[in-house]
């Protein structure tokens, strides 16, 4: 069962029915009315299109026993978590398995304290996916894969690696979970916040020199945090983090900006940012909070420093919720840079 059909939550519940699986969707109401017409489409890049038939559902009440699945996937927004698995609280156990795809650090954490009975996964999954309209997945290219570990101490992830591979993903094992979780959220923090508070595409954004280096900084921070917290850097499918965290460390700015600048920009393609899409989307509530906010919230408890992650979380937070004036900082570098220069006085002047 996928709580949470979306992009990702179709793709890889589509290709695990596309592979024999028994698949349930649980998605919106247009979701469900797509698929009951015309089945779920995968378009690939290069033209091709998968269609298939999986079960769709728009409430959990729908399900009449949701113990019987092997595996629940969730890939609701982190903010959404506890709302969309409420209804399950009490009624899984062991053998099902509960795969957490969701971008951020704590997923993991939440589930294995709400569900302690049930072994929980820890996954990262690097595929550009959208949908063009409901029911149709388009997958820009298919050289991404999925990162798997286990997160309690009861999780075998084997069977689930095998379910995955047979479904033709690139599925990796890592032996730690928070490594391979805290190396995804280095690489989702580049390009995400900092452009959604500027409203501002990071290919233009990254036009500022200024931007770069809080991008930069941003990074170098959570780099920090994550050395303070004893958590190693791993590459992550599509990401050399590694060699990216070594390179911040010894090469200089300008050599920095010649060769990650171009990443940068055209990483994305023309998507947008995830927190630019919510913000302009109107959402309430952001996953900033698992990303710059628990980086910033990670080293205060360590003693690292951290003005730019928590300059950039509070910010973005403030404009979600009526403190701050998004317009202030709307197509604005110099105001966000002022404020984060603010936040380093701020740590100089309170030594």
């Amino acid at each position: 069962m996928v709580i949470g059909a979306g992009a990702i939550g179709c793709l890889v519940g589509g290709r695990l029915s596309l592979a024999g699986h028994e698949v349930t969707l649980l998605g919106r109401k247009s979701l469900v009315d797509a698929v009951h017409a015309d089945g779920l489409h995968l378009r690939w890049h290069d033209g091709r299109t998968d269609v298939t038939r999986p079960q769709v559902v728009e409430t959990l009440a729908d399900v009449p026993d949701a113990a019987s699945f092997a595996l629940v996937l969730v890939t609701v927004k982190s903010f959404d978590t506890a709302d969309a698995l409420a209804p399950l609280r009490g009624k899984l156990s062991a053998p099902t398995r509960l795969l957490s795809l969701q971008n951020g650090v704590g997923n993991e954490e939440w589930l294995m304290k709400t569900f302690p009975d049930v072994p929980v996964l820890a996954g990262s999954i690097t595929f550009p996916v959208t949908i063009p309209q409901p029911g149709i997945i388009f997958i820009a290219k298919d050289s991404g894969a999925i990162g798997i570990a286990a997160a309690s101490e009861t999780a075998d992830p084997a069977p689930v690696l095998d379910a995955l591979r047979q479904a033709g993903f690139n599925a990796r094992l890592y032996p730690d979970f928070r490594a391979m979780k805290w190396s995804k959220l280095l690489m989702n923090i580049i390009s995400n916040a900092i452009p959604a508070i500027l409203d501002m595409p990071p290919a233009e954004a990254l036009t500022d020199n200024r931007i770069f280096q809080l991008e930069m900084d941003a990074v170098r921070e959570t780099l920090a945090v994550m050395r303070a917290a004893d958590i190693s850097p791993v590459d992550v499918p599509g990401y050399p983090v590694r060699w990216l965290a070594r390179a911040m460390r010894w090469l200089p700015m300008p050599i920095l900006r010649a060769a990650l600048k171009p990443k940068m920009v055209g990483g994305r393609g023309d998507k947008l940012p995830s927190l630019m899409l919510d913000l302009r989307r109107g959402r309430n509530q952001s996953e900033v909070n698992v990303l710059n906010k628990m980086v910033a919230d990670t080293g205060l408890s360590f003693g690292v420093p951290t003005p730019v992650n928590t300059t950039v979380s509070a910010i973005l937070n403030g404009i979600i919720n009526g403190s701050v004036r998004g317009e202030r900082y709307r197509q604005n570098p110099e105001a966000l840079w002022n404020a984060v220069q603010s936040a380093y006085k701020g740590l100089s002047v309170g030594g």
